[in-house]
């Protein structure tokens, strides 16, 4: 589609909401508060085996065969050993932590990513001129430029009601795209939902499944474009199936969308923001709602020629495994990509702010990869820096100007 190092106590610098904890790593935070020498830890099997059995407790797996046992077995060690080594340093500002992805092989985590940019991508963008910094405030019904306003200093649509019906939240509950590269589909629809809220005040939960099986332009579980799900949209009469009645099976198959039960997103226009443009993203994420964004969290470049893997193999690995167990702080980390033609994961900006503490900008990110993961589904990255291409591809849907 188009990290790492375990957190149990949160570090002094860090600071991030009280959220909720995979069971396995709320037990290896209590066993991290409990010993004194927590490097001896590095070196003792029976801690390893211990928290492997409480993980396989938490998330039943059928391995195949005792070697397969084994294979994943080493994984879950490996990311067990740098959560205890991240427990340790003092210098860091993000931490990370056991959750369901901890033993999968990293064949398994490239699934995860589902964001396919085009090569040497060329965007449009359909129904809008130029984007002239904010208009109406926030979760503005019309494209229309205005007089520019101040940003706040902080802001969070998962805070936020509708002006229309104050009992509705503008974002939803966060999704699990399971083991499908569809979080192209789950980005696309959390901005429909939201200006679903911003126009006619309602709570609505439209179908992820709609636009993987259905999206001819798109390629169903293996990855997707922003550009291709906004026109299967249009293509349907801007209609979109309730998750009710077309509901996600993290699997792709034949389109069966139904124009019943769901809802009329009506005519929606949308525009792809200037690449590096954090103050042009910030204005828009105010003006017009939650944003679609591309980035980069990394890859398995094993086996894979050197000219292949857009980082150094080492850098994306470690990239990779960092972000899988993000468990909070501000995502800040080295030897990232530049190219947005190597982003490979689709989120949604829901908001931005200052960290005092870390002295760090940064961005709000909901994640498709269930509540569970990072900071109750959501990533907070470093924000001014088009850190790991954050602010390389971003979209926003709005109304057109009558």
């Amino acid at each position: 589609m188009k990290q790492f190092i375990l957190s149990i106590c949160l570090l002094l610098a860090i600071s991030y909401p009280t959220i909720a904890r995979d069971p396995s790593q709320t037990m290896l935070m209590n066993y991290l508060a409990r010993v004194s020498d927590k490097r001896a830890l590095l070196s003792n099997e029976t801690f390893y085996r211990t928290m492997f059995q409480s993980f396989r407790n938490d998330h039943p797996r059928q391995y195949q065969a005792p070697d397969n046992e084994t294979t994943h077995y080493q994984i879950f060690q490996n990311r067990l050993k740098e959560a205890v080594e991240n427990n340790i340093e003092s210098n860091l500002t993000f931490t990370v932590g056991l959750n369901k992805f901890s033993d999968w092989k990293p064949k398994d985590l490239q699934i995860l990513r589902g964001n396919r940019p085009p090569a040497s991508a060329v965007r449009t963008n359909y129904g809008m001129v130029a984007f002239s910094r904010t208009p109406r405030g926030r979760g503005s019904k019309k494209y229309n430029n205005q007089t520019p306003v101040i940003p706040p200093a902080t802001f969070d649509y998962t805070t936020e009601v509708s002006k229309l019906n104050t009992s509705v939240s503008i974002i939803r509950p966060v999704r699990d795209q399971g083991y499908c590269g569809s979080c192209y589909a789950f980005a696309i629809i959390t901005l429909f939902e939201a200006q679903y809220a911003f126009h006619f005040g309602q709570a609505v939960n439209m179908s992820d499944q709609q636009i993987v099986d259905c999206s001819t332009g798109d390629y169903g579980c293996v990855g997707g474009y922003f550009d291709t799900s906004f026109a299967y949209v249009q293509s349907y009469a801007w209609y979109l199936d309730s998750a009710t009645d077309y509901p996600y099976k993290a699997v792709a198959s034949t389109c069966s969308a139904k124009k019943t039960g769901g809802w009329s997103v009506d005519t929606s226009v949308y525009r792809h923001l200037t690449p590096g443009n954090a103050s042009a993203m910030q204005e828009a994420l105010l003006a017009f709602g939650p944003l679609w964004v591309s980035l980069y969290v990394g890859s398995d470049c094993s086996g894979t020629p050197k000219s292949k893997c857009p980082v150094d193999s080492n850098a994306a690995s470690r990239i990779m495994h960092a972000f899988q167990s993000y468990t909070g702080g501000i995502f800040k980390i080295d030897g990232c990509v530049t190219s947005a033609d190597n982003n490979n994961h689709a989120m949604v900006i829901v908001g931005y702010g200052h960290d005092p503490n870390l002295g760090l900008d940064y961005w709000k990110l909901r994640n498709s990869w269930s509540s569970g993961w990072g900071e109750d589904g959501y990533v907070r990255i470093q924000r001014g820096v088009n850190m790991c291409n954050v602010e390389s591809d971003a979209f926003f849907i709005a109304k057109p100007a009558s």
